[in-house]
């Protein structure tokens, strides 16, 4: 059964998320939370693209990056898309923040419009099969 064996607060700053903290985490298999063999941790989800990135690079120098897999979350195109058409991460997703549609909701409420109950925001997934085609929207 997967489960999370470790976690490190890089506070979503590229280089908490890589200083000691996580270059600790994989060097020689030793982990704070345990001793994962080589070949156990499967995925390292970060919660940004630069803590996700900077994970990749501590499994790197480690010489552990082709045992997992690395995903992150915001999916700019600078960083988070260029890194999934480089290699470095597997998959970036990209989750709106809501603010053009909130913008658009209070201009037609300030017109005396009523707006929608509910705004549900696209979600899309990048891989290295789909970055250059704009991503998949996730359902």
């Amino acid at each position: 059964m997967p489960s999370v064996i470790s976690s490190i607060a890089g506070e979503f700053h590229r280089y908490k998320a890589l200083g000691d903290g996580a270059l600790a985490l994989l060097k020689d298999g030793e982990l704070a939370s345990g001793n994962p063999a080589m070949g156990s941790i499967q995925l390292v989800y970060g919660a940004n693209d630069p803590a996700a990135i900077q994970a990749y690079y501590a499994a790197k120098e480690a010489g552990r990056e082709s045992e997992m897999m690395f995903v992150g979350v915001d999916a700019l195109p600078h960083e988070g898309v260029d890194a999934v058409k480089k290699g470095v991460l597997n998959a970036t997703f990209e989750y709106p923040n809501g603010a053009k549609e909130a913008i658009e909701l209070a201009t037609k409420i300030a017109a005396g419009e009523k707006g929608p109950k509910a705004i549900t925001l696209g979600t899309r997934l990048y891989t290295k099969d789909n970055a250059d085609k704009g991503g998949v929207e996730v359902k």
